[in-house]
């Protein structure tokens, strides 16, 4: 019997690496980073609250952010505080992680590797560019927490068990809602390896569905009759455009398959991901026999066609959009197929000196290796367009604030107003940085941003002015690639300013 002490330093060894896992992807974030939400957070932290818990239904952000408004801790020390919590609460969910499969997957490599590409996949890296960073991995953690209790249920059965499974995930509900299907995610290969036959595989499908669909009932409960939230009734779903929505999310998901939101490069995630099918398919037909072969293509299918269904099920609703936040539990794909293969095709347990399987665990370890390794230098080339951005857009700030200044210098006129205008061919992004989805956008963009910005970064307090049509007129006129002072029309005490 393995003895306590020895127990304890495997499990401080594999804590260890997990950690040093998450410091390779995600150390770079360390340094603040300002998302458009986080300089309108910084400016209305307040009002903030208020919709973070009245109309969005993230109760345990909004507390967190009240308390952060009562304390009156900085808003760099905030950002800091954030960045710690989310790496302990990443490291948390990925060794919990790794701990339930160890009974099932003796490679620790590929176990916690596993465990690593299907917590921390490709679309997790737009929770790490928000200042809540921390609260969006605390709902990860959750999710995790509430496999740990619906795994545990599918083997004892015990209600204990299931009840505890939906308190953590009604947790991470009221946290962030777009984590809420990776709980699914990680079920689906478990439902099927507790099942004795195709009745009770369906029945642990069911069980998982009745939890994750409880706390969504939930949730739209207290998000709409406590609260009194219009934020289902703004969607405006009317019943003939859940099939237009249906269609627009297969779509949506084919694209996002190819080009995972820009973050990896074209065909590098469904090369991968097919990869792994293809593996799986031959072992299957390899080593089942022919009554087991058909469950095990229709747990292929029902992976797939879960993770596609919960990654998506509030778009299909008509609430949220195509950004990795909102799909985040899709990029689990890879993960969880690479986890089914070792927990219901290839069993890691037995045969370990068969060169056969020692070849296989070689090719496998390959596999996510390479992507991880992709994934890694993705992480940090768009983290470092992140910080360029960030400092063109003080340096942009910075400049007009000197404007301002001067201005008020020569002419004895106190500003208070800005309007925004845009020329005739508006860019998006800085040339040459990384502009795809919500991952990089600099804060001229958005208009509960641009004017935050300048405050922010100048330390006043400028309102929004109104938009003149004739400067209107004259800015459309233009296609500025640069920043120029022509941009700046100071009348009064209104500054007319144009975002090229």
């Amino acid at each position: 019997m393995e003895k306590i002490s020895d127990r304890f330093k495997k499990s401080f060894g594999q804590l260890g690496f997990v950690f040093l896992l998450c410091l390779c992807f995600f150390s770079m974030d360390v340094f603040i980073e300002y998302a458009t939400d986080t300089y309108a957070l910084f400016q209305n932290l307040n009002e903030v609250v208020d919709i973070m818990i009245r109309y969005n239904s993230r109760i345990i952000v909004g507390v967190v952010f009240q308390l952060w408004y009562w304390s009156g801790i900085a808003n760099e020390t905030f950002y800091y505080i954030s960045y710690f919590i989310a790496i302990f609460m990443l490291v948390a969910a990925v060794f919990l992680l790794q701990k339930i499969l160890r009974n099932m997957i003796k490679n620790e490599f590929l176990r916690i590797a596993m465990s690593f590409v299907t917590i921390a996949n490709v679309y997790i890296i737009e929770y790490f560019m928000f200042i809540e960073k921390g609260l969006f991995i605390f709902a990860i953690f959750f999710n995790v927490a509430a496999f740990f209790y619906m795994f545990h249920f599918f083997n004892d059965k015990r209600k204990r068990n299931c009840f505890l499974s939906f308190l953590c995930l009604a947790c991470a509900m009221f946290t962030y809602q777009g984590t809420v299907g990776l709980f699914v995610v990680l079920c689906l290969p478990f439902a099927y390896r507790s099942a004795v036959n195709l009745k009770v595989y369906i029945r642990n499908i069911c069980y998982t569905m009745f939890v994750y669909g409880s706390a969504c009932i939930v949730d739209y409960f207290v998000l709409t009759f406590i609260f009194g939230s219009t934020k289902f009734k703004d969607s405006g779903l009317q019943s003939d455009d859940i099939l237009a929505n249906l269609v627009f999310a297969v779509k949506g998901l084919v694209q996002n398959t190819v080009f995972t939101c820009g973050i990896l490069p074209k065909y590098v995630f469904i090369a991968f991901t097919c990869l792994v099918i293809i593996f799986s398919m031959i072992g299957i037909f390899v080593r089942s026999k022919e009554k087991i072969v058909y469950m095990q293509l229709l747990n292929l299918f029902i992976v797939f066609a879960g993770t596609a269904a919960v990654s998506t099920s509030t778009i299909i609703m008509g609430s949220g959009w195509f950004a990795a936040r909102v799909i985040y539990p899709y990029a689990s794909m890879f993960g969880i197929f690479l986890i089914n293969f070792y927990v219901n095709i290839f069993d890691d347990n037995y045969n370990t000196g068969n060169r056969f399987y020692k070849y296989v665990n070689v090719v496998m370890g390959c596999i996510v290796i390479f992507f991880l390794l992709i994934q890694n230098f993705q992480f940090h080339k768009i983290t470092k367009d992140k910080y360029l951005t960030n400092y063109t857009d003080k340096y942009r700030c910075e400049i007009i604030e000197e404007s301002i200044h001067n201005y008020e210098n020569k002419t004895n006129v106190k500003l208070q107003y800005i309007s925004f205008y845009r020329d005739g061919q508006p860019d998006i992004q800085y040339d040459g940085l990384f502009h795809q989805g919500d991952l990089v956008v600099s804060s001229f963009v958005t208009d509960w941003s641009d004017l935050a910005a300048i405050n922010y970064y100048s330390n006043k307090t400028y309102m929004r002015g109104e938009v003149n049509p004739k400067y209107q007129t004259y800015f459309s006129e233009k296609d500025w690639k640069v920043f120029s002072e022509e941009q700046l029309i100071f009348d009064g005490d209104t500054l007319h300013f144009c975002v090229y």
